[in-house]
């Protein structure tokens, strides 16, 4: 199995599979904006499955996902603080 399968098959089981997939098969580099959010915001399984909970599956939605993710997180943020 070569690592592009490998990751659409396995990206969701583990942080650093995820910011592989999200590099190699989705295109955002280390560079990007996106993938900076990303780093800075999932740092946990928990943190990775509520991403996933926003993603329609769409590997061009990514930037959309992570906007999507951000405002349910600032609003479970907001009325548990």
């Amino acid at each position: 199995m070569d690592r592009y399968t490998f990751l659409l098959e396995n990206w969701d089981r583990d942080l650093a599979l995820f910011f592989d997939f999200i590099e190699t098969v989705c295109g955002i580099g280390k560079d990007n904006q996106t993938y900076t959010l990303l780093k800075n915001e999932i740092h946990t399984i928990s943190d990775l499955t509520n991403w996933i909970e926003c993603f329609d599956g769409d590997f061009d939605s990514v930037e959309f996902t992570t906007n999507e993710f951000m405002n349910r997180k600032k609003y479970m943020n907001f009325n548990l603080g």
